[in-house]
C-alpha cells in the first residue's frame, strides 16, 4: 500500500479590523424551534436563526 500525502488544508486569512462589505448571494433559510428543558421547573426555550450564503470582502 502506498502512503498518500495529505493535501494542504484550507488556510483562512487573519481577521482584519475595518469596514467589511457583504453581498448576499442566495436565498435565506429561516428556522424556528422549541426545546423543553427538564427539571423542576420545566422550561420551554424558543429559538430562531437564519442561514444564508454571503460573499465577504475584506477592507483594502
Amino acid at each position: 500500500m502506498t502512503v498518500r500525502k495529505k493535501a494542504n488544508r484550507l488556510h483562512l486569512p487573519p481577521l482584519v479590523a475595518g469596514e467589511w462589505r457583504c453581498e448576499i448571494v442566495g436565498s435565506a433559510n429561516i428556522n424556528f424551534g422549541q426545546s423543553v428543558q427538564p427539571g423542576p421547573p420545566r422550561q420551554s426555550v424558543e429559538f430562531s436563526y437564519v442561514i444564508l450564503a454571503a460573499s465577504l470582502m475584506m477592507p483594502n
